[in-house]
């Protein structure tokens, strides 16, 4: 007589957890163009491997996508899976840029003098464009702040 039960069968299978799976910028324009070539969401869907709701979400930030990827020169940035601020993503390049000249010239640099580096080409940008639309969901533009880490 034994009292204990059997295992369940759930707890008895291991089941390998999916991956989640990210699409880069490019792939999401590459998506993108699919749809405005009149083929039909099941089928982007179906190339892709995601959801008929994925591909929508994607159609309906078209416009922050489309435009994230056109500010995306860098070639770092080409692997950028999410939609982000245009003026940070033109600070983090034009920085990109101000440090390997610093380091061509010998120039010692330090932490704050980058963030600071930073925030002033932040403004730069910010102020340049002036009311330009957001690429990010957000309606208002937040503070930048550089971190530390």
């Amino acid at each position: 007589m034994n009292s204990e039960r059997p295992a369940s069968s759930k707890a008895s299978r291991k089941e390998v957890k999916r991956p989640k799976a990210t699409m880069t910028i490019q792939q999401k324009v590459e998506l993108l163009d699919m749809v405005r070539e009149k083929k039909n969401f099941a089928a982007v869907a179906r190339h892709y491997g995601i959801n008929k709701s994925t591909v929508r979400y994607i159609q309906k930030n078209e416009a922050q996508i489309r435009s994230s990827a056109s500010l995306s020169f860098r070639e770092a940035a080409k692997n950028v899976s999410r939609v982000r601020n245009k003026y940070i993503v033109r600070m983090e390049s034009a920085l990109a840029l101000w440090i390997k000249d610093c380091m061509k010239k010998c120039i010692p640099l330090d932490g704050n003098i980058i963030r600071e580096k930073a925030r002033s080409l932040y403004k730069q940008f910010s102020t340049n464009e002036g009311a330009e639309p957001q690429p990010e969901t957000s309606r208002h533009i937040k503070d930048f702040t550089a971190s530390r880490g």
